[in-house]
């Protein structure tokens, strides 16, 4: 489910309620539809994060669950 900035995907967009910035470390492809699929330094604004280890997150305007041992902090 994609979340449509006020000004149509711009590229460098950032979602104003977000907690964290990370940075994938490894590849990760959705099982569900209601994941996030993203490879190795791919960058993810988190939203939430669930306490079963499944966080969610934005990347290029699209929102899923993703699991949180894949990314570190960005620094």
């Amino acid at each position: 489910m994609p979340i449509v900035p006020d000004e149509e995907d711009l590229p460098g967009w950032v979602p104003k309620n977000y907690i964290e910035k990370v940075v994938a470390i490894y590849d990760y492809y959705a099982d569900k539809e209601d994941e996030l699929s993203f490879q190795e330094s791919s960058v993810i604004y988190v939203l939430k994060k669930n306490d079963d280890g499944w966080w969610e997150g934005v990347m290029d305007g699209i929102t899923g669950l993703f699991p949180g041992n894949y990314v570190e902090p960005c620094v």
